[in-house]
């Protein structure tokens, strides 16, 4: 069986066509060929390449709601982003082509569906993004990560879509805390603070964290902040000119994320879907902080959903400070009842059988069923 992947630009959309790729591979050994399709010089060539994947490029844009100049650029790339992915596609022959969301998939479903390949498109948000829903119309099946996400689909697509939950790589379920942290080099006691704001970084959660962590100096509580490559060296800087900075280490980006998240205590992060359903996989509480300018809002739906289920809280982007932050970590550490329950809520919220359920559907496509 062979399936092209089209998975590009952000860690939302990269690490669950990861995931999907490394089960089929494990379903299927030597008889799987499993490559992707993406944006050249992005993301997906450093992470997909370190896991050994071919990666496709296209030449293709986002029709970013903020930038006229970039929507522009991303018009006069249509044609040609096609005929990409067109060439791609007759070249490598797929059984199936996946895509899990984002610009990349719209024209990789498209350009399967003119050459009558089968298709499966997965969507991680409780609010569809538009290229899924342009797509939606093109492809065989379209798997979802929540429930709530249905409803935004028009009534002749509804027998096509599968709730399956958010695909994780197994590695998120293979840690205990002593074990990731002893892997780290982390001490066994005391609070660890996860802190990140998705693949990019996110300005107001690491001011706010670099204030948190100064405002906790004399606490148990150290904390790593994966501040986003762009922002590695202003927060560098802003961090130089504090106290005390013993109990804080920064990172621009990891690919340890298993590791780092089974060693942690709480998380601090975005809403994306991905985030999302590695800390339910992990089973850890988050404090979560919703991108206010996501399409539709999108993170709050999704955030919904996890502090509904009680394994998490929600502050607003909005007057986000390191006091208001330091309280919230303070009022969660200082019950542990209460962050353990979280931790078990978070954990029980996660989907049983995810990889198994997308990997069935791309297995009854491929074989004509």
């Amino acid at each position: 069986m062979r399936v092209l992947i089209a998975a590009a630009v952000t860690g939302g959309h990269i690490y669950p066509g990861l995931a999907i790729a490394e089960e089929l591979k494990a379903r299927g050994g030597e008889d799987v060929v499993v490559e992707f399709m993406g944006i050249e010089g992005k993301l997906e060539d450093k992470i997909l390449g370190k896991a050994g994947y071919i990666v496709h490029h296209i030449s293709a844009a986002g029709f970013e709601k903020s930038s006229l100049k970039k929507r522009i650029k991303a018009a006069a790339l249509m044609v040609r982003a096609y005929k990409d992915a067109a060439k791609i596609i007759k070249d490598f022959a797929p059984d199936v082509v996946v895509g899990m969301g984002g610009f990349v998939t719209a024209y990789a479903i498209a350009a399967a569906r003119r050459q009558k390949v089968p298709t499966l498109m997965h969507e991680q948000n409780a609010y569809p993004g538009r290229a899924v829903r342009a797509a939606a119309r093109f492809c065989d099946v379209i798997a979802l990560s929540l429930e709530d996400a249905k409803k935004h689909f028009p009534p002749k697509q509804q027998k096509k879509i599968i709730v399956t939950g958010n695909p994780v790589r197994r590695a998120f379920a293979e840690y205990s805390q002593s074990q990731a942290r002893e892997q780290l080099g982390i001490k066994q006691e005391g609070c660890l603070v996860l802190a990140l704001g998705g693949s990019q970084g996110a300005r107001n959660i690491n001011q706010a964290v670099i204030g948190t962590a100064a405002k906790m100096k004399d606490r148990a509580v150290r904390f790593i902040l994966l501040t986003g490559q762009n922002h590695y060296e202003d927060v560098k800087t802003l961090l130089q000119a504090q106290e005390v900075r013993d109990n804080i280490e920064l990172l621009p980006y990891s690919n340890d994320m298993p590791l780092l998240l089974n060693a942690c205590d709480i998380v601090v992060c975005r809403g994306g879907a991905t985030t999302l359903f590695e800390n339910m996989a992990a089973g850890k509480p988050g404090i979560y902080i919703p991108y206010p300018y996501a399409a539709n809002d999108h993170q709050r739906h999704n955030i919904a959903y996890i502090v509904d289920k009680g394994g998490g809280i929600m502050l607003e982007d909005k007057g986000l400070s390191a006091a208001q932050l330091a309280e919230s970590i303070d009022g969660l550490i200082g019950d542990k009842e209460r962050l353990a329950h979280m931790a078990m809520c978070a954990k029980q919220a996660a989907p049983a059988g995810v990889l198994d359920k997308i990997c069935l559907a791309i297995e009854k496509l491929a074989a004509g069923k």
